[in-house]
């Protein structure tokens, strides 16, 4: 095992039909969550917001691919597998939706519960040292490497959103983790 990861598939066109607010899905789920939620949609519609269609173009689905965790071990690190996570992802898991989105954070920051044993474990492998360089630099750090994705940064926090629909190409690191194409078939004479 390299790492982990965790990501929401959320069907904004069910919670509509169904007359589900969105804001209370999305809040329900976490403070993260519900800060996605206020970056793209206009909370009295449940519409995305007119400065996200702008930035992000060709929007067809509302449904959206939430990716809420990505961790590597730090034995694997350096060598793209977060991007290719996040990368496969999107690949696989967005069917029927229009945006793939996350919250930058480094998770090195993020508080932790020490009466939590399964956590406290986890965090003693995944190496956390919010020592180890600033929250600034670490933030604006992953904010790069995501954006390499086709991600645009929306808004001022560290919300990261992106079409599915558009054609990203995948970035050199990732690509001895991305499938190779499959040549076009040549023509028998």
């Amino acid at each position: 095992m390299a790492g982990r990861f965790e990501a929401l598939y959320i069907n904004v066109d069910k919670c509509v039909a169904n007359g589900v607010k969105l804001s209370g899905v999305m809040d329900a789920y976490s403070a993260e969550i519900a800060e996605i939620y206020e970056t793209l949609f206009d909370p009295r519609t449940d519409e995305l917001r007119k400065n996200v269609k702008e930035q992000l173009g060709n929007v067809p689905l509302r449904n959206i691919l939430v990716i809420t965790r990505v961790e590597i071990l730090p034995e694997y690190r350096g060598m793209g597998i977060g991007l290719a996570t996040v990368w496969s992802l999107i690949r696989h898991h967005s069917a029927e939706c229009g945006i793939a989105a996350l919250k930058a954070f480094p998770l090195q920051f993020r508080a932790w519960r020490p009466s939590d044993p399964e956590k406290s474990d986890w965090n003693k492998k995944m190496g956390y040292d919010p020592d180890s360089q600033t929250l600034e630099y670490a933030h604006e750090k992953l904010i790069f490497h995501i954006k390499k994705l086709g991600f645009k940064r929306i808004g001022d926090g560290g919300v990261l959103a992106l079409s599915t629909s558009m054609q990203n190409r995948v970035p050199q690191e990732i690509r001895r983790w991305a499938p190779p194409s499959v040549p076009p078939k040549s023509k028998k004479q």
